[in-house]
């Protein structure tokens, strides 16, 4: 939701054994950033697939998340999200194509 990845159908989300720990979440993975983009293939919740992230934490309890850690979880990964450019510097990606991209990051802050 933070890099408006569209691709985001099933066999792109996967879980981990943990030893110890049992099944968790996988880290992200194949995420294709698109500016511009309004919805998400998979609706969060049963009836709406919009990229929006209040939505996202209305729908935490689904998953035994509580709002604290549902804005945690937000916080920490919007702080991630925004060293978008920065990384994007280090690529030399030129300035007009990551101004070009940017609205792909719009929910990061």
């Amino acid at each position: 939701m933070l890099v408006s990845n569209t691709d985001d159908h099933l066999r792109n989300h996967g879980f981990i054994f943990a030893p110890g720990k049992g099944w968790c979440l996988s880290n992200a993975y194949d995420m294709n950033p698109v500016p511009g983009s309004q919805g998400l293939k998979l609706n969060v919740s049963e009836a709406d697939n919009a990229m929006d992230l209040d939505l996202a934490r209305s729908v935490a309890p689904y998953f035994r998340i509580s709002k604290s850690l549902a804005d945690e979880i937000v916080t920490r990964s919007q702080a991630v999200v925004q060293q978008w450019p920065k990384i994007a510097n280090s690529l030399k990606i030129r300035a007009r194509e990551q101004e070009r991209m940017a609205a792909a990051f719009r929910l990061a802050g």
